[in-house]
């Protein structure tokens, strides 16, 4: 599933989030069932080497850097794990963790579009500069695409640039 962003950021979803994927991902991050990061890899798997083969191609064959979003600290501590970077290390790859939370935005489970970005606004920044770095964002879910937005602003405005954005699952067309 393709798609980009307001900006022309290209994504890749290996999956369309339905009901059955968002109670595999709540077992897994909310009841830390951490064996279904195995299956969970299995199924991101070709949509990440798509992602990371069309970032490299684009970029004269240089592989982007790998990165999440990071866990938000209450999140963090409650899950014990960081969900997206397991599902990351199962495949092989080390992410980097070029974004910090400048604040902590409100949980945002049952916030529309609007509301989503208003709570994002600002929340992420580049954890040190990134001058000339270029990304590949992972990510497990992406509903309005607010929280990816916002660490595409993030990064650009610490001088990184994101090249993509792979996702497990995405809601919508």
């Amino acid at each position: 599933m393709r798609w980009s962003d307001a900006g022309g950021t290209p994504g890749l979803a290996a999956r369309r989030y339905d009901e059955f994927v968002g109670a595999v991902l709540l077992a897994y991050k909310e009841d830390a069932r951490t064996g279904l990061v195995r299956p969970l890899a299995a199924a991101l798997e070709p949509a990440f080497r798509s992602a990371v083969l069309e970032a490299s191609r684009a970029m004269g064959g240089v592989s982007p850097e790998i990165a999440t979003i990071p866990a938000r600290r209450c999140a963090a501590r409650d899950r014990g794990f960081h969900p997206v970077e397991q599902l990351v290390r199962r495949l092989g790859t080390r992410p980097s963790r070029p974004l910090r939370w400048a604040r902590q935005p409100a949980d945002q489970r049952d916030f529309g579009r609007a509301e989503r970005l208003e709570n994002l606004a600002g929340a992420l920044v580049a954890a040190r500069r990134l001058d000339g770095r270029r990304f590949l964002l992972v990510e497990d879910v992406v509903t309005t695409g607010a929280t990816v937005g916002e660490a595409v602003r993030a990064m650009r405005d610490g001088g990184g640039l994101v090249v993509g954005v792979v996702a497990l699952a995405r809601v919508g067309p």
